[in-house]
């Protein structure tokens, strides 16, 4: 493509330099005036050319197409092919989600799978280092670095477990990069993910790892008992509000008496509105609607502030909310309402049926 405009802007240049220099006294013979038309044709052509150029490359950038100018001989070539293949579908991917195009997104789906198909087909002692040496180089680029260490996760497994580890751990790392290095590390090996990352965000000190939240719903989305401990102590104690809010919200899944205190607990003590209600939440998913139903009634009432004198509004309207939309569900479904006696039918209403 290079080669092919920068041969006609010379084409262009050397005519726009010989023809002024041309003779004034041949300058009108029947020649020179056909060579002329000639030349004047030819510039319009190589007009046209390069404005087909022009929209050839945009329209390869638009549908992120690669084109080489050889097929791949060597294992090196091959794995470079296979990485600018996958690149240019994660580059498709992403403009997809930008505009909301299903049907591109289905596509660039395709083309991702079938790149990373090829890159596990390839040599893991030549296509491994390759993908680590392109996340170094996208750490700035979320989508590309996200995509690129699930496909080092997918193609290296159990062998890439302490690449992502060393990453996770290192505190001096971008916090982003170290996030996607945690959800890469749970597809590889969940087992020894958890293990590696519950110390990791149970470490409340970390100052510049804001992602650490996101690493918290990882974990408490697995429901393995090994995680409890922390989400029991986070809830409780983790200075940032995003996380704390994550342990809260964990918690939910985990139906134990120690969750249920804790999460009592945090409604009548943490000075975090939104704390609080998540926590009200978390009670109701964890109880179910039925045993929910009374408690949030309950709270609807009585919920107070730390303090012990002011009402709890943000609790109670919360709880109210919650009642009432569980209330007129058992009334939809014909349900007696959990707590209370069933209502005896109207008089004639057997006869009726």
């Amino acid at each position: 493509m290079r080669n092919v405009k920068s041969i006609c802007v010379l084409l262009a240049v050397g005519l726009a330099v010989v023809l002024p220099a041309a003779s004034p006294s041949f300058a009108q013979t029947d020649d020179i005036a056909e060579l002329k038309r000639e030349i004047a044709e030819l510039r319009n052509q190589i007009r046209d050319i390069l404005e087909f150029h022009d929209r050839l490359c945009r329209t390869l950038r638009e549908e992120s197409i690669v084109i080489f100018p050889t097929t791949p001989a060597t294992e090196d070539e091959k794995v470079a092919r296979a990485i600018e293949e996958f690149k240019a579908a994660v580059s498709k991917a992403n403009r997809a989600m930008a505009t909301r195009d299903h049907v591109l997104h289905q596509q660039a789906d395709q083309l991702r799978n079938k790149a990373e198909n090829e890159m596990k087909a390839l040599n893991p002692e030549l296509i491994i280092p390759a993908l680590k040496a392109e996340v170094a180089a996208a750490t700035n680029d979320v989508g590309l670095c996200s995509s690129m260490m699930m496909a080092l996760g997918a193609i290296g497994k159990d062998a890439v477990i302490p690449y992502f580890e060393e990453i996770v751990v290192d505190r001096e790392r971008p916090g982003l990069v170290r996030r996607i290095a945690s959800e890469a590390l749970l597809s590889v090996n969940k087992d020894r993910a958890i293990d590696i990352l519950v110390p990791v965000a149970g470490d409340f000190e970390q100052q510049n790892f804001p992602e650490r939240f996101y690493v918290i719903y990882l974990l408490s989305e697995t429901k393995d008992p090994r995680v409890e401990p922390m989400l029991l102590q986070g809830a409780k104690l983790d200075p940032d509000k995003s996380s704390r809010c994550h342990h809260i919200n964990g918690l939910a899944h985990y139906k134990t008496a120690e969750a249920r205190a804790t999460l009592e607990w945090v409604i009548a003590n943490d000075d975090y509105e939104h704390a609080r209600t998540n926590a009200l939440a978390s009670l109701q998913r964890m109880l179910g609607d039925e045993a929910a139903y009374p408690l949030l009634w309950k709270y609807s009432q009585e919920a107070m502030m730390k303090d012990g004198k002011s009402p709890d509004f943000r609790v109670r309207n919360q709880a109210y909310q919650a009642w009432n939309r569980l209330k007129m569900e058992f009334e939809r479904q014909g349900k007696p309402l959990p707590g209370e006696e069933p209502k005896a039918p109207a008089p004639g209403a057997e006869q009726k049926s």
